[in-house]
């Protein structure tokens, strides 16, 4: 069986690429070494000089920039349209794509549209026995297990638990060789138009995009502080994440959870509140990280980790970590 190309779909917001389009890059390098096939970067619009010096510093053979006029923004039907016409005429073997919503929202359509088989949230992609087709490997059942899928079909699809691989350092590379593909599509094939765009919560939006989390353990449930670490949270406008036993107490819920069990996450800022920090919840984040800890035992392991830790009783030191916020915030 001779394999195609493997083509990855990457994702930029006005100054950088996503984390997860890095992540997809990097395992997308590994598949193609393993065989033996060209490494291809799928944008969609041009992205800026600062954006391609990056991309030359990962394992890219080529880059293929799908422009048009009808997609300077998303929409679902413009982006299936596009990538239908260039997968028909390429023909990889493999595509793949972080999870993020946008992915989430049309490469669903997409493979409908081509027949295709997709694996959502993978953690990890090789080549299939025999050298036939792709394995991919993820999470099931509320995250206690981990399934195998092999499947013989190409092109297959597949998209990453963001997170979940990490981004190795980057190394220097040759330059890309970029090539520029139009797709055929009319203004009556576009369906929905955006007409605004409304900047969503912080406190609400996925732990895995957030640059500040608030993580409560079951110090917060002990010392009957729920109240004082939300409004903490509406002051940084962060989002709360928990450990196992908060769900279990229906504090927080399944995808809020931090850790083996749960998501990784890539904060700039981590303030653990009442987290012991145990090896199965400090694997969830990473370690770039800044944890700042707040906890009654001197030895809890979470202190280890981090680079600020304050000992002492949440009910007490909570309420001052407010006044100090609050003060810097008028001043």
């Amino acid at each position: 069986m001779t394999l195609g190309d493997i083509f990855v779909f990457a994702e930029y917001t006005t100054n950088r690429w996503l984390d997860g389009s890095l992540e997809a890059i990097q395992e997308g390098a590994r598949v193609a070494r393993q065989t033996a096939s060209n490494l291809v970067v799928i944008t969609i619009g041009t992205p800026c000089a600062d954006l391609d010096a990056v991309l030359e510093k990962q394992p890219i053979q080529s880059l293929i920039s799908v422009e048009h006029p009808l997609l300077t923004t998303f929409s679902t039907d413009g982006y299936v349209i596009a990538l239908s016409q260039l997968i028909e005429q390429y023909m990889p073997s493999l595509f793949i794509a972080s999870a993020t919503l946008t992915s989430q929202d049309f490469i669903p359509r997409l493979c409908a549209r081509l027949k295709a088989p997709l694996v959502s949230n993978c953690v990890r992609i090789s080549l299939g026995d025999n050298q036939r087709g792709f394995v991919f490997v993820k999470p099931t059942h509320y995250g206690q297990f981990y399934t195998t899928f092999a499947c013989e079909q190409t092109p297959a699809f597949a998209m990453l638990l963001p997170g979940a691989i990490g981004i190795q350092p980057p190394s220097e590379y040759s330059p890309i060789q970029v090539k520029t593909f139009t797709p055929h599509i009319s203004p009556d094939d576009i369906r929905t138009s955006m007409l605004e765009r409304t900047k969503g919560d912080p406190r609400s939006i996925d732990i895995r995009e957030a640059s500040v989390i608030i993580g409560a353990g079951r110090g917060v449930a002990e010392s009957d502080c729920w109240q004082t670490v939300e409004s903490l949270a509406d002051l940084l406008q962060a989002p709360i994440a928990g450990t196992r036993p908060l769900l279990d107490q229906g504090l927080v819920r399944r995808e809020r959870v931090i850790g083996q069990t749960g998501k990784n996450v890539k904060p700039d800022v981590y303030i653990a509140l009442g987290i012991s920090g145990a090896y199965y919840h400090i694997q969830g984040i990473n370690p770039a990280s800044t944890i700042v800890a707040v906890n009654i035992d001197r030895k809890a392991p979470i202190f280890t980790h981090s680079k600020l830790g304050i000992v002492g009783d949440l009910r007490q030191i909570l309420p001052e970590i407010i006044d100090r916020l609050q003060k810097l915030k008028r001043d």
